[in-house]
């Protein structure tokens, strides 16, 4: 969605060189893997209310703005409102629900409805509301049991789900059952999407991914780092 939004606010896109090359290694060490996959739902960031703001970064020569700032307000299950701002002044704002995305640019003065699944235009991976709910959590997502194929133990323990047209690899901490990484792979249109993150802080006993480096690899490449910096979970908000 970071990915999304930026391009929607910036219609850039540079031939960047690859900074990850995936998909992750493994030792071919089977471990049992609804053990594991319980451990790690027990684990994932639970919430009913989140705001948190972050900020943007860039290496696309074609960007202007070097860092943006990120404002996202969210309702479980029901809202997800977000503002991008540049120089502390907000440009664009985003409100998403289970069934339509609204964009306001202030800086334009434009606005746009969409129905919430034509968000995959823009990025060509298959994506629904709750996945946009993971992504800003840091939540893993894709891990649907009938595409598991492998579960394995190196540095981190890895799944592996290959589905008809995209193949999902997730290294996954095997002390605190978070993502570390994720590693999707287009096989028809050749394009892939690559997350890690670390730098973990602890909030109401629950452990978030501050830093998130994010690539989409086409024919160029786009790579955001997502930077954390304030974060209240559970407290309403309005939008």
């Amino acid at each position: 969605i970071l990915i999304c939004l930026a391009l929607l606010l910036l219609n850039a896109c540079g031939g960047l060189k690859k900074i990850w090359v995936g998909p992750f290694s493994n030792d071919q060490t089977n471990l049992d893997y609804r053990a594991f996959i319980d451990s790690m739902k027990a684990n994932r960031l639970k919430y009913d209310w989140i705001n948190l703001r972050a900020k943007i970064s860039s290496n696309d020569p074609n960007i202007p703005q070097k860092n943006l700032g990120l404002n996202i307000r969210s309702r479980k299950d029901s809202i997800i409102w977000l503002s991008i701002s540049a120089k502390g002044i907000s440009g664009l704002r985003v409100l998403m629900s289970q069934d339509s995305i609204k964009i306001i640019n202030k800086i334009e003065k434009k606005y746009w409805v969409y129905p919430f699944d034509s968000i995959q235009k823009f990025i060509s991976f298959p994506i629904n509301f709750e996945n946009v709910e993971d992504l800003i959590v840091g939540n893993p997502f894709l891990l649907d049991p009938n595409y598991y194929t492998s579960i394995n133990k190196d540095k981190f323990v890895q799944l592996i789900y290959n589905y008809p047209r995209f193949k999902n690899s997730l290294n996954i901490g095997g002390d605190n059952y978070k993502m570390a990484g994720m590693y999707l792979e287009d096989k028809v249109l050749n394009q892939s999407l690559l997350i890690k993150q670390s730098e973990y802080l602890k909030v109401k006993n629950q452990q978030i991914a501050q830093s998130r480096d994010i690539q989409i690899v086409r024919k160029d490449s786009l790579f955001f780092n997502l930077k954390i910096n304030r974060i209240k979970l559970d407290e309403k908000t309005s939008f």
